[in-house]
């Protein structure tokens, strides 16, 4: 797989040093703008509607701009570049938004500027197939791409590659014009065409390129005059440059037509040297610029079609879509198609089925009652119902129709009545998103129609679309507006028993409307005679109490209105005013419109609401203290079944998470033996409050009273050390007892809030701790309890060790893992020497340290996994699992050297003696009362066979004393 992938890599390499190469060959790196590539990229970015367009060449580190729009930049480096995706992969790139492509979202272009969101790249390639660079069109925000945008880019792209061929051919070609003054032979080989020309205009000598290119032999063309192969229609401009040659002016890039053989035409581009006086001989040279031609024919049908929509939106701005705009239209599309007639028209349905009806039509050999009829209704637009013809095909199909030979085809349906003759036809749709809202229809045109002429034309069907679109609309606005005039009539019929009251003021303060709501809140407007606006609105208001009111009323803009403002009346309900401008001829002192309420109503419901408010927040906290309290019944319900407290104070941990979900919350739990005073370490938190990893109980109020406490910004209680005394809002610290022993503290605070920062809230957030503290602690206790009764039940007081029924237990299930692994095993009892004699001399007490030493001993001498108990008196059990026979007997006896290295009586060393039965000395399946009976009897063997030794269950004699 490696060595594929380095095949590969070489391979790359190899693949781009040849680009490289290529590119170097061009000669086009850091050369001045050119022109045709300047407008090539001017055309990309109206064609895909984005501000920037670039003409991008890559070498090995950096990208650099041979034309661009839009961009300051004249390069970047390669590696950030769009552009090198294309160009390593040979095929084009969309990018509509680069924010969520995970392949650029992190490029400096996108996050820095200038902050690319949208790409679309097509290759340039030469005719080398290598790939240059790109033609490319960028934007800063998101964008889509239609399909047919991306064929004309790649179009436009073949043209940019052309282009940049033919600068490698110009400076070539200029370089060959050089060499000609001392090369004679490189005008036998060049591959532009040399000639030299008599005064007179013949044909003196010529490069086999003219044969190569116009396929004349060179004897039929020497000694002719050249204008006997000019197209005629180049005839004048050619004798026109012919003239200023003979005046000794030198002529560049002069173009022309030449005939050739096969009697089609080559365009060919010039550079002739005018002759120096008394010479006449004319030295020239010219190339086959068909190609370009024919791009250039290409680029300004696209400059065509984007003038034809810039042209047609300027006119729509000034005209409206009128008859003579839609004319203008048609004509154009004519002229852009080299049509001889059409039409643009307007598809619907109505009550007799699906229509046309026309926007604009050519009015060309009709007959006279055809005509007649065309000029009586034109103007409104021709209804064509007969669908059975080829635009009816467009209209049932909604697709487009091409036909090239009309008189053939079946769609045609005949000659209608006063039908211009009609050979070729092409009807394209017009199109509202994926609905078919009309169709423009083109005829006669020589050649007939087909996909590449008429592809381009679609960002101008796209355009007529959305002017289609927009009359509908415009015809849906009016009848809007028609209907909003009757419903203005009801309104103003309704207005009259509306519950609001409405008073209409003119400039001079005289009453224009009035209604009988109005009248009954504010029965002086019936008073108000002509004076002037702001006296009316005086005698209303009276201005001591609502001067400012009055004043921002009457400085307010026509159609601006001022905010509610509520106003009580001496002897009147109150009320609430809206004061608007009117909107009317006279802009520079318009009326007033006065909204009336009665706000009995609404001060009544405001009230309401309040004590529902009341109600409801009171309903919540009972709702939260609730949930609260099924939380917390559920934790003590969960304490009940935990086993150990360490459990225990876990899951109080997690349903504090529950409890407090917003607030910072820490667990701490005791980790020395002093209640009050030991060291207490952070076993959960959760929030951002910065805690101590641990701290002491002097440092803690709840630790030191033995009861919740709780402190809060602003209050006269002193916080706790441990609380960040930066932090605002409520702190509470509530210690967790087991048995009248402190087990835990847990620390909540809540963030600073001014509605709840107060002595009510905390005194009431402290007696839920201290009901918390009681449920929990209780359920503790009864944690510790169980936890305490258990270890009794399975621990030696004495040794700490597991006593005689923990060990069976544990053995039994060791027994049971190392006979399905099929493991060694191996199980021993110990026994300390002459132990009645220790208690017989030294006393209870010290034999009770002896047995103490010698369990601590065998705790630290035997691996994690081992097991050893007190059976009972000076007796021990041992169970070795993972050990063969031999390995075992090694351990044991070095477990008898460490005893009798660490346990000491009256001077003398503590010995003791080992029965062992190992796992091949025992049946398959032996319980372990049997092991440990076979175990109990090497024991025996061991104790009368001089103690201090290590005695299997199958040895015969007494076993072997300890190394």
């Amino acid at each position: 797989m490696a060595q594929e992938q380095e095949t590969l890599e070489r391979a790359s390499a190899a693949q781009e040093a040849e680009r490289l190469r290529v590119l170097a060959s061009y000669a086009i790196m850091d050369t001045p703008p050119d022109p045709v590539l300047d407008g090539i990229v001017r055309v990309a970015s109206r064609l895909i509607g984005v501000p920037i367009g670039l003409v991008s060449l890559l070498d090995d580190h950096r990208q650099w701009f041979k034309a661009r729009v839009g961009l300051d930049a004249e390069e970047t480096p390669r590696d950030i570049a769009f552009c090198d995706t294309v160009v390593r992969s040979g095929h084009e790139l969309v990018v509509e938004d680069a924010n969520k492509d995970p392949r650029f979202a992190s490029n400096p272009l996108v996050a820095g500027a200038p902050h690319v969101r949208f790409y679309i790249g097509v290759p340039l390639r030469v005719p080398e197939s290598q790939v240059l660079g790109t033609l490319c069109a960028i934007d800063t925000q998101p964008h889509h791409v239609e399909a047919s945008a991306l064929v004309q880019l790649r179009e436009l792209a073949n043209i940019a590659s052309s282009r940049i061929v033919a600068l490698r051919n110009e400076a070539a070609l200029s370089k060959s014009q050089r060499e000609l003054l001392t090369h004679d032979r490189f005008f036998e080989h060049s591959l532009d065409l040399y000639c030299v020309v008599s005064g007179e205009g013949r044909f003196l000598e010529l490069n086999p390129r003219w044969s190569h290119v116009l396929g004349w032999p060179k004897a039929e063309m020497v000694g002719k005059p050249f204008l006997d192969f000019v197209h005629p229609d180049d005839l004048a401009k050619t004798l026109e440059t012919w003239a200023a040659v003979g005046n000794h002016e030198d002529v560049l890039q002069f173009r022309n037509r030449y005939r050739k053989a096969d009697g089609s035409y080559a365009w060919l581009e010039w550079n002739a040297l005018a002759p120096k006086p008394p010479e006449t001989t004319v030295f020239a040279s010219a190339r086959d610029v068909s190609a370009l031609v024919a791009s250039e024919d290409e680029l300004r049908q696209q400059n065509g079609l984007l003038s034809l929509i810039s042209e047609s939106q300027a006119r729509f701005a000034r005209e409206g879509a009128s008859r003579e705009w839609w004319t203008y239209v048609l004509q154009q599309l004519l002229a852009l198609t080299g049509s001889e007639y059409g039409f643009i028209g307007e598809t619907g349905v109505d009550a007799e089925g699906k229509f046309l009806r026309t926007k604009s039509i050519t009015n060309i050999a009709w007959d006279d009652a055809t005509r007649a009829f065309y000029e009586a209704n034109a103007p409104a637009g021709l209804y064509f119902r007969n669908l059975k013809t080829l635009f009816g095909v467009s209209i049932d199909q909604e697709t487009r129709v091409i036909a090239n030979e009309v008189a053939s085809d079946p769609r045609a349906g005949g000659r209608p009545h006063g039908h211009p003759p009609l050979l070729t036809y092409a009807g394209l749709p017009l199109r509202d998103n994926e609905r078919m809202i009309g169709m423009v229809g083109l005829a006669n045109r020589p050649g007939g129609y087909h996909d590449d002429i008429l592809d381009p034309l679609e960002p101008v069907l796209v355009f007529l679309g959305s002017i289609l679109k927009t009359l509908r609309l415009e015809d849906d606005r009016m009848a809007f507006v028609r209907q909003l005039e009757v419903a203005t009539d009801l309104q103003m019929r309704v207005l009259q028993h509306s519950e609001s009251g409405f008073v209409a003021l003119r400039p001079d303060g005289r009453v224009a409307l009035v209604n009988e709501r109005a009248r009954e809140l504010l029965p002086e407007v019936d008073a108000l005679t002509e004076g002037s606006l702001l006296a009316s609105l005086e005698a209303l208001f009276p201005r001591h109490d609502h001067a400012a009111w009055i004043d921002a009323l009457m400085a307010l803009p026509p159609g601006a209105r001022t905010s509610p403002r509520r106003i009580i009346l001496p002897g009147h309900a109150p009320i609430e005013v809206v004061g608007t401008r009117l909107v009317e001829a006279d802009h520079v002192n318009p009326g007033v419109l006065l909204a009336i309420a009665d706000l009995r109503e609404r001060d009544a419901l405001a009230e309401s609401m309040r004590v529902n408010a009341t109600l409801e927040g009171r309903v919540a906290q009972l709702r939260q203290q609730q949930t609260h309290n099924e939380l917390l019944s559920e934790c003590v319900e969960y304490l009940q079944g935990c086993t150990t407290l360490h459990e225990g104070l876990e899951l109080v941990g997690r349903s504090l998470e529950r409890l407090f979900p917003s607030a910072n919350v820490a667990l701490y739990g005791v980790a020395g033996a002093n209640a009050s005073m030991g060291l207490i370490r952070q076993a959960h938190r959760f929030g951002n409050h910065a805690l101590p990893e641990e701290l002491t109980a002097k440092q803690c109020w709840a630790l030191r009273s033995r009861r919740p406490y709780g402190s809060w910004s602003g209050g006269h209680h002193l916080p706790c050390a441990h609380v960040d005394h930066e932090q605002d809002g409520q702190n509470f610290c509530v210690p967790l007892f087991s048995l009248d022993r402190n087990v835990a503290v847990f620390m909540v605070g809540f963030a600073s809030d001014s509605t709840h920062d107060d002595a009510q809230s905390h005194e009431a957030r402290l007696a839920q701790f201290v009901a918390m503290a009681q449920s929990i602690s209780g359920a503790l206790s009864t944690i510790a309890l169980r936890e305490s009764l258990q270890r009794m039940a399975l621990t030696d007081e004495l040794t700490q060790l597991p006593n005689r029924r923990a060990f069976a237990e544990e053995v039994a299930r060791s027994l049971n893992r190392a006979r399905r692994a099929g493991s060694p095993f191996a199980l021993a009892m110990l026994d300390i020497d002459h132990f009645k004699q220790v208690n017989d001399r030294f006393g209870h007490d010290a034999g009770d340290q002896v047995l103490r030493d010698a369990a601590a001993v065998m705790r630290r001498s035997l691996r994690e996994g081992d097991l050893v108990a007190r059976l009972g008196g000076e007796e021990f059990g041992i169970f070795l699992p993972d050990v063969g026979a031999e390995a075992a007997v090694q351990r044991l006896d070095r477990l008898l050297s460490s005893i009798r290295s660490a346990c000491m009586i009256g001077g003398e060393p503590v010995t003791a003696s080992i029965g062992v039965v190992h796992a091949a000395e025992a049946e398959s399946n032996a319980p372990y009362d049997t092991l440990y009976r076979l175990a109990d009897q090497a024991l025996y063997r061991a104790k009368h066979g001089g103690r201090n030794r290590v005695v299997g269950a199958a040895e015969p004699g007494s076993g072997h004393p300890p190394s």
